[in-house]
């Protein structure tokens, strides 16, 4: 990809968890073709104890490890516990930190602060990762959301970051 390809991280917070159901969805249903670029979506609702859950989620990529990996970065940028339990949860997820770490040079720290307040306040939310889409292209999908943020990133080298991890995981795979 093209280093100023966007990338956009969007958190919606629905305080009624069937809107955040139907704004997942609605951007579900608006996805774009695999040519076209990547989507990951994560529905979340907090459980009877109140602790934010990831309790459906979905990706356009057909590498199921690299839409984990996107979906799994993306969650621990704005909601680190939710993020981490989904990234323990799924076997292989080489190029998470990549991601993770791309997101949180590029995004600057009262952005990524305002999307982490964001979650922590309500009680269902849709958080994605829209590669080749702008805030302006994913804003109007979430429309039930009491509030929304997204902010946009770009591409620059991801690429080369994620191949990187991953030749070093098949060095080591152990990480010792």
């Amino acid at each position: 990809m093209d280093a100023d390809t966007p990338v956009t991280l969007a958190v919606a917070v629905h305080s009624d968890p069937l809107h955040a159901r139907e704004d997942f969805a609605a951007v579900w249903e608006s996805r774009p073709s695999a040519k076209a670029g990547h989507l990951a979506i994560a529905e979340l609702a907090r459980d009877a104890a109140g602790t934010l859950r990831v309790i459906r989620h979905k990706s356009t990529t057909t590498n199921v490890a690299w839409g984990m990996a996107l979906l799994g970065a993306a969650l621990v940028v704005v909601v680190a516990p939710a993020g981490a339990r989904f990234l323990v949860s799924v076997p292989t997820v080489v190029g998470a930190g990549a991601v993770a770490g791309h997101l949180h040079r590029t995004i600057p720290r009262q952005k990524r602060d305002r999307a982490t307040g964001l979650l922590e306040r309500q009680e269902a939310g849709v958080v994605l990762l829209a590669v080749n889409r702008r805030p302006g292209d994913v804003e109007p999908l979430l429309a039930l959301a009491d509030e929304m943020f997204a902010i946009e990133s770009v591409w620059d080298g991801l690429d080369r970051a994620i191949e990187q991890e991953v030749a070093e995981a098949q060095v080591n795979p152990s990480g010792t």
